[in-house]
């Protein structure tokens, strides 16, 4: 089993007792995981803490590639990334980082992390921790979704009266609407685009996901609170769930992690 783990439970009893459960369970890391850990300057203290459960079980760790990874790959060649997201250079790369962490000994991983630590800075900073420009992409996307919403069904939403399968039936007319809607800009002919979204690609699935999270703050009445700090935490989160459908489930503290998972593995099957 290769369930993918949020960087929130790295340090709880739950990711102990996964590892113990079963020796072929597998942990899944992503980027979004590393970046979270490395965004200070006392980054190697923080991994040391973070992956300490990890270091008895390197050869029970694995990297995915990134959702912009896997999202380039599959509109560079239509083809879907569903039973290729792990990412062989990455998954030696992250064992590395863990011999070290028990060993104390520098290898070729480590030397490039501590020799370029403006690196990870300014990739933090220029591709993932921009919070005002976090914010306003989602509200940026909550905006697009209402807009396509009817009227009636909006004012509904801030009601009792629609039931979550109102709501997951709203987010695939929608994420599919807009899937067949891009590949058609993009000069994709209907017939290869539908064969393209029947292998599932992550492409769609982010779709799924961008509907499903603006519908829910459409529910829960809207984006009125949400600070710019808390919109990177939200983006951030999202590849947790995300990637998570291509394996095996997610290890996750936040509700809202588990939630757009869920509605993620109740959505991607349905018919495109």
């Amino acid at each position: 089993m290769h369930i993918v783990v949020d960087q929130n439970v790295l340090r709880k009893p739950a990711l102990a007792g996964y590892l113990e459960s079963s020796v072929r369970n597998r942990c899944v890391l992503i980027d979004t995981a590393f970046l979270e850990m490395t965004q200070s300057k006392e980054w190697q203290s923080t991994l040391r803490a973070s992956l300490s459960q990890l270091v008895p079980y390197p050869e029970r760790v694995v990297a995915a590639y990134s959702v912009s990874q896997g999202l380039a790959r599959e509109l560079r060649t239509l083809q879907s990334v569903a039973g290729h997201m792990l990412w062989r250079e990455a998954t030696a790369s992250v064992r590395e980082v863990l011999t070290w962490l028990q060993t104390g000994k520098r290898n070729a991983t480590i030397c490039r992390m501590i020799e370029n630590p403006s690196d990870i800075d300014a990739k933090l900073k220029n591709d993932y921790f921009d919070h005002s420009q976090n914010k306003q992409s989602i509200e940026s996307i909550v905006e697009l979704v209402r807009a396509q919403l009817p009227r009636e069904f909006q004012r509904a939403l801030r009601k009792p009266v629609t039931s979550d399968e109102d709501r997951l039936e709203a987010v695939h007319q929608l994420a599919t609407s807009v899937a067949y809607g891009v590949l058609a800009e993009r000069g994709v002919a209907r017939n290869r685009a539908r064969s393209f979204l029947r292998r599932r690609p992550l492409f769609y699935r982010l779709l799924i996901l961008k509907a499903w999270n603006s519908i829910d703050w459409l529910h829960a009445g809207g984006l009125e609170g949400l600070k710019p700090k808390d919109a990177t935490n939200e983006l951030l989160d999202q590849h947790y769930a995300l990637t998570a459908t291509f394996f095996d489930g997610v290890l996750s503290e936040d509700a809202k992690v588990n939630r757009a998972y869920t509605a993620l593995q109740a959505l991607v099957p349905r018919e495109v």
